[in-house]
């Protein structure tokens, strides 16, 4: 009898032994080839959406060189010319909003060098001016450590204007509460105010945000533990930053990650969730807002009951990131 199952198995037959292990192998490459495919189509996918990106169209590296001054980390540039009044602004400062640093802005202002200095701070906890030992990030230490900045590079004692995006604007706003005398005017690019924004249980209002800003919403230890996961291994997370946003210039997301969780934690908390923007728009200097008709993270009602004493602007088609996909607008009111 074992010798006719062998024989049959020589003839055509299979053979038990040999037959589950055959089988394993094709299940295994069938994984495989899905595998293969599933990441093939999400290449194709992602590259087709980066390279429609009116973002990544618009964005290309400063020219500026990094520096710290004054404890603050920046990209600065470009000289005041002579041409310009007493009463004209000698310095634009531009800052930029959660999850990003001066590097969001790329070159698109640098025009502005040609008759003033355009600084682009990074605000503290963020990109160049990460320091692990700091523990203060209220809007109070971002405004001392702009203005400390500008005193080193020797731009403090003169007028400028200042503007804002997303959560910067909260910052624009405070610094120009402080100094209404040299604050000629305050631009803010898509100010996130938002009514109920801290309702963490209503998905819909936070699926326009980030990667790290979703996971926070959650309030969970495994959300927490992936969120620091991010901001501690920045190379790893600069490039799934990437991935999840093809919208963003990769250079932006790979640099978008360098930053202290602190200082994440509290421009999440103190700048969106829980800002004032009734206060922080009561100051003494004209105030433009320019937001998009297609802004998720802005709400337009709401806006307009904070920002009566604004001027706002909208934009017809723009997204969240008008302020690089339309730097003109910045450039015209320069020019009035």
């Amino acid at each position: 009898m074992v010798c006719g199952a062998r024989l049959r198995a020589a003839g055509g037959d299979v053979d038990p032994d040999h037959a589950a292990p055959f089988h394993l192998v094709t299940i295994l490459l069938t994984l495989v080839a899905v595998i293969l495919a599933i990441a093939i189509v999400g290449l194709i996918s992602w590259e087709v959406r980066h390279r429609r990106s009116d973002l990544v169209a618009s964005w290309n590296p400063s020219t500026y060189p990094g520096r710290v001054s004054g404890g603050l980390g920046m990209l600065e540039g470009g000289s005041v010319s002579d041409r310009l009044g007493p009463d004209e602004p000698a310095a634009v400062v531009l800052v930029h909003g959660l999850g990003a640093t001066a590097d969001y802005f790329g070159d698109l202002y640098e025009g502005i060098g040609r008759t003033r200095r355009l600084v682009l701070p990074d605000l503290l906890g963020f990109g160049r001016s990460l320091d692990e030992q700091r523990h203060d990030f209220s809007l109070d230490a971002q405004v001392g450590a702009i203005e400390r900045g500008l005193d080193a590079i020797g731009a403090g004692g003169g007028r400028l204007v200042i503007a804002g995006h997303s959560t910067g604007a909260a910052v624009a706003l405070a610094f120009a509460a402080r100094h209404p005398a040299r604050v000629t005017d305050v631009v803010l690019w898509s100010p996130p105010v938002r009514s109920h924004a801290e309702d963490a249980d209503d998905a819909d209002r936070w699926r326009p945000f980030g990667l790290t800003t979703r996971l926070h919403q959650f309030g969970t230890d495994w959300s927490y533990r992936a969120s620091q996961w991010m901001v501690r291994h920045p190379t790893s997370a600069g490039l799934l930053t990437a991935w999840v946003a093809p919208r963003i210039p990769v250079p932006v997301s790979r640099r978008s990650v360098v930053q202290s969780w602190s200082a994440y934690e509290t421009v999440i908390d103190d700048f969106l969730l829980h800002a004032d923007w009734v206060s922080l728009f009561d100051v003494d200097v004209p105030v433009t807002v320019f937001h998009g008709t297609v802004d998720d993270l802005v709400d337009r009602t709401e806006l307009t009951v904070v920002a009566r004493h604004a001027r706002l602007v909208e934009v017809d088609g723009a997204d969240h990131h008008l302020a690089v996909t339309r730097p003109d607008l910045l450039f015209d009111l320069l020019e009035r």
